[in-house]
């Protein structure tokens, strides 16, 4: 009787549902992500000083070599890495950061080539970071009204 019992058991427990599902697993693997900075981890500055003589601006006076470094996620992959400008050109020279004083512009060169806002400019080597010059450029047009002067552009660092 008791062999019955369970045999009837276990015919019922065979006898349960089963379901099955698949199961999606996804996600975006990325590169470790990039800080540029002034080389010691700060933002980058560039002080062109009081002595800025107006009738002195020709695109090669006051050049000043600018100091920035590129860190990224030490992973041991060399990821391919571009460099891009993001800043409003002048109204008369789009190659010239726009300033705060209409007719001065600085304008930006990687390695001697004039940067063109928003374009990407690739790295080849990371450890050996293309050389950033700015100069301050007059309007030919009209010349920039004496004071203190501003500009500011970002410098992005990323992985394509």
């Amino acid at each position: 009787m008791k062999l019955t019992r369970l045999a009837c058991l276990l015919a019922a427990l065979t006898g349960c549902a089963s379901a099955a599902t698949v199961v999606s697993v996804e996600g975006n693997l990325l590169p470790p992500a990039c800080a540029v900075h002034n080389g010691g981890g700060g933002d980058i500055d560039v002080d062109f000083g009081d002595d800025i003589n107006i009738n002195r601006l020709n695109g090669t006076n006051y050049r000043q070599v600018v100091g920035y470094g590129v860190t990224c996620g030490d992973d041991g992959q060399k990821w391919p890495l571009r460099l891009r400008f993001v800043g409003t050109g002048a109204v008369w020279d789009a190659q010239a950061l726009l300033t705060s004083e209409k007719n001065l512009g600085i304008r930006m060169t990687l390695n001697g080539a004039p940067v063109n806002f928003g374009s990407y400019i690739p790295v080849t080597d990371s450890t050996n970071l293309p050389v950033l010059v700015a100069v301050p450029v007059a309007n030919p047009a009209d010349s920039p009204d004496e004071g203190v002067f501003t500009a500011a552009a970002n410098l992005q660092a990323e992985y394509y």
